[in-house]
């Protein structure tokens, strides 16, 4: 497993997207149906560049469950010092 170190969540957030091949807004979709809360893009895309201590990061931070059932991963994925990129997430074909 390919380990890398990172700085927030929503940084972590950011390269799980990315390895998964969603944009963002696939992301805020997926995540409006999974917690029946609508969420922007735009919105996604605050969470990713979110510092934890911010009211968009403590925002992200609580929605942790939710996000990781729709990315099929553990919720501690995002509270590791250092960030496994799981083997098993393999890049969304259309």
């Amino acid at each position: 497993m390919n380990r890398m170190s990172t700085k927030s969540t929503g940084s972590r957030l950011n390269l799980l997207r990315l390895k998964v091949g969603w944009s963002a807004a696939e992301c805020a979709y997926r995540f409006t149906i999974q917690a029946n809360q609508n969420i922007t893009t735009e919105d996604w895309v605050e969470w990713e560049r979110s510092a934890d201590d911010d009211s968009r990061g403590k925002e992200l931070k609580s929605a942790l469950d939710d996000i990781a059932a729709i990315f099929g991963i553990e919720k501690s994925y995002f509270e590791e010092a250092t960030l496994p990129i799981p083997e098993n997430i393999r890049p969304f074909k259309k």
